[in-house]
């Protein structure tokens, strides 16, 4: 009984903390390794630039809206 249960919980998708952490890990890498360095600007103005766009401080953010700036990141990424 012990197995099957395992093997459903398995099967199901990532919980909802470990995709924010995930998103959280690939927005820092994004602000800082690549959006700002393609950019030549600090990561700081990046992280204000996404403020005045609208977004949320990270920390605070939801899940889905940690995925909006996630995709304003590689909309103006796509925009260099």
């Amino acid at each position: 009984m012990e197995l099957i249960l395992r093997g459903a919980a398995c099967s199901q998708p990532d919980p909802r903390h470990k995709r924010e952490k995930l998103l959280r890990g690939e927005i820092k890498v994004l602000v800082g390794s690549k959006y700002a360095h393609r950019a030549g600007i600090d990561p700081q103005d990046v992280n204000t630039n996404l403020l005045r766009a609208g977004h949320p401080k990270r920390a605070e953010a939801t899940v889905e809206q940690l995925e909006d700036i996630r995709q304003t990141l590689l909309k103006w990424m796509a925009g260099l």
